[in-house]
């Protein structure tokens, strides 16, 4: 169920090629550091944790006006890109695609991706990772000096959260839908319980992209419409299928405010 709205970047050739020149730099020791009431300082901006569960980690970048994250890639899990606020390019090996608020991308595993920001005021970017590990990470080229090196260390962190336009689900309530904004942004997060209304459920949702962040999202015959992880446009999935899920269920919705 991927239109426009959200599009997929697929492995390429190029993206094995160069992972297996660079595979002896990654590690794959699990990262034990709690990044919840953290903010990490980058040189393009900052991102923080905005929720995680054993099955994703969801982030929110801050990135400057003409700034980029580096060209990287995460090996061994996948990513879901959300702009919130702003408009980036978000460039691969193959080339580039133009995102502005509203939009996302899913991106597979092992794909080299950088996203810049081309908005006057920058751009606010919601990640989602799943598996969570913040050390799944190859850095193929950066404007910073920061090839070949791993996720910053302690000296970037900060708790002063007055610098910053920080949320976070860490504490939320999800047996009731749990509503944080961001600028014109709301994001919304609900864990449910009951198979047989989520179609119902997910209609009453004003969200125009989910995320599921726990369980699968199927259609009447058991066909797999979004897996854990993995954005969707809500409108355009509940116009096509009957939505059913086979256990509890925990989604995301992004809303923006016109």
């Amino acid at each position: 169920m991927i239109d426009d709205i959200v599009k997929r970047i697929y492995r390429s050739k190029s993206d094995i090629e160069n992972l297996s020149r660079l595979r002896t730099l990654i590690s794959d020791e699990a990262d034990n550091f709690d990044y919840k009431k953290v903010v990490v300082n980058k040189p393009w901006g900052y991102e923080y944790l905005l929720y995680e569960n054993t099955h994703v980690a969801i982030w929110v970048l801050y990135i400057k006006q003409n700034h980029a994250t580096s060209m990287h890639c995460h090996p061994n899990k996948k990513s879901s890109l959300i702009v919130l606020e702003g408009s980036v390019i978000c460039s691969h090996l193959e080339g580039y695609i133009e995102r502005k608020a509203g939009e996302g991308l899913l991106i597979d595993e092992a794909v080299f991706h950088a996203t810049k920001a081309v908005s006057k005021d920058g751009a606010f970017v919601m990640e989602i990772e799943s598996p969570p590990n913040k050390k799944d990470l190859v850095r193929l080229k950066d404007e910073y000096g920061r090839e070949h090196q791993g996720y910053e260390g302690l000296e970037k962190m900060s708790k002063d959260f007055n610098k910053y336009e920080y949320i976070d689900f860490h504490n939320g309530n999800f047996a009731k839908k749990c509503i944080k904004t961001i600028r014109n942004c709301s994001i919304s997060i609900r864990f449910h319980s009951n198979p047989e209304d989520i179609h119902g459920l997910l209609m009453q949702e004003q969200g125009q992209i989910v995320c599921i962040i726990r369980g699968k999202l199927h259609d009447k015959s058991g066909n797999i419409v979004l897996s854990c992880g993995e954005v969707g446009v809500l409108p355009d999935i509940l116009s096509k299928t009957k939505t059913v899920t086979f256990g509890d269920i925990m989604y995301l919705t992004i809303h923006h405010k016109k």
